[in-house]
């Protein structure tokens, strides 16, 4: 996972990096409440990446790849 910078306090821990690598990693049952700000899908691409979840050609597609987040 490459994570560009984190924070980690008492009871919470900040990540900037791939939402879906960063969620992957995580131990099952060890995240209470998640801040993010999710793509919307056709609205704007702010990334060429095929990994780059907005990047999608339509709500299908979209939706395929904010599942894996959301699994």
């Amino acid at each position: 996972m490459k994570v560009k910078n984190e924070v980690h306090g008492e009871r919470f821990s900040v990540y900037k990096a791939d939402c879906v690598e960063v969620a992957s990693s995580m131990t099952e049952g060890s995240v209470d409440f998640i801040i993010y700000s999710p793509p919307f899908s056709s609205l704007y691409v702010y990334s060429n990446d095929e990994r780059y979840i907005g990047n999608a050609s339509n709500d299908d597609e979209f939706f395929m790849h904010f599942g894996f987040l959301v699994a």
